[in-house]
């Protein structure tokens, strides 16, 4: 889907988050990834 993944995670006792960044992408881009099967598995 884009070029590069790059990932961060946030932990503390109450919140658990991990943020991806993907180069070459944008919202539109990401919105029509997500209804894909791939997208529908993270």
């Amino acid at each position: 889907m884009c070029s590069r993944v790059r990932t961060y995670a946030l932990k503390n006792n109450y919140v658990d988050v991990e943020l991806s960044y993907e180069s070459g992408c944008d919202i539109v881009k990401m919105i029509n990834w997500l209804q894909t099967p791939e997208g529908q598995r993270t």
